[in-house]
């Protein structure tokens, strides 16, 4: 149920690996792209959802990383859904300005070598342990406190049917004939409550959209602002990115809805990435 999400940059994608091996090696279950990712899936919205069920972040923490957008994104949702970071330093590096603020208030650990015998790894294994049997341990409470406690949409008699009571579920037996009766009075309830919560929902869902259709539009314009500077590794990364989640029939949606288009065609960002490539393989 619970489990741990590896946030890391590509280019530490052996150490993040080598977690990813430990974590499951001692039955800790994990969230790590592009392993978890269904095919054909919309990137941006399987990461989201991973963030903000996942028990913690586990933040593989170089100077590459805590450069990285993506990685700087994933954080940042994690923060904002109320999730643990466990900032796991593999080098050592001088914080930026903004992993300063992310991890402000979070313990470091540094680790030069991911092995069971290292106490810094012991430390992190009990560390999110302890984070995923916290979150198991809130999420069965929740569904016992549910259980225990019935709403009835309508009254016994001389109650009418829009005064809700509730009862002790385990202190009053309710026959089938009952449950029927309780069913169709239910649907004769008035559903303004769903219409609010549905337009609460869409509202969100637009703002979210938004900003992430302005952070892809940003992407590219960092991938040729670093083709410019002759840093095509990193300008390549971006670009895939950009190319990953700009082309689906969700994003066409989001255009339509925001009245915003593709800053850069895919013809030209395909380009771009393969010119890319090519610089790569000369140097």
């Amino acid at each position: 149920m619970g489990y741990a999400f590896i946030s890391y940059s590509t280019k530490n994608q052996s150490a993040a690996d080598a977690m990813r091996a430990l974590f499951n090696k001692h039955e800790i279950d994990t969230w790590m792209a592009p392993y978890d990712i269904p095919a054909g899936s919309e990137y941006a919205e399987v990461l989201y959802d991973a963030l903000s069920k996942c028990s913690c972040l586990v933040l593989m923490l170089t100077d590459v990383s805590q450069n990285s957008q993506w990685v700087r994104k994933e954080v940042n949702i994690a923060i904002t859904n109320g999730k643990t970071i466990i900032p796991v330093k593999l080098e050592d590096i001088e914080l930026n300005s903004m992993m300063k603020f992310y991890l402000n208030d979070q313990q470091i650990v540094p680790v030069h070598v991911i092995d069971d015998n290292s106490a810094e790894i012991q430390s992190i294994l009990k560390s999110v342990i302890g984070l995923i049997e916290k979150k198991e341990e809130a999420y069965v409470s929740h569904i016992n406190s549910e259980s225990d406690i019935l709403e009835i949409p309508c009254g016994e008699k001389g109650v009418g049917p829009n005064d809700d009571y509730k009862i002790d579920a385990k202190s009053k037996e309710i026959s089938d004939d009952e449950k029927i009766e309780i069913f169709k009075e239910g649907l004769k309830r008035p559903k303004v409550l769903s219409g609010i919560v549905l337009i609460a929902v869409l509202m969100i869902f637009a703002f979210s959209a938004d900003a992430w259709q302005q952070y892809r539009f940003e992407t590219a314009n960092r991938a040729y602002t670093m083709m410019e500077k002759q840093e095509y590794a990193e300008a390549a990364e971006l670009m895939e990115q950009y190319l990953d989640v700009s082309w689906t029939p969700y994003w066409k949606m989001m255009e339509l809805v925001n009245g915003k288009n593709n800053k850069f065609s895919k013809a030209e960002a395909e380009a771009a990435l393969e010119k890319c490539r090519e610089m790569i393989t000369e140097e």
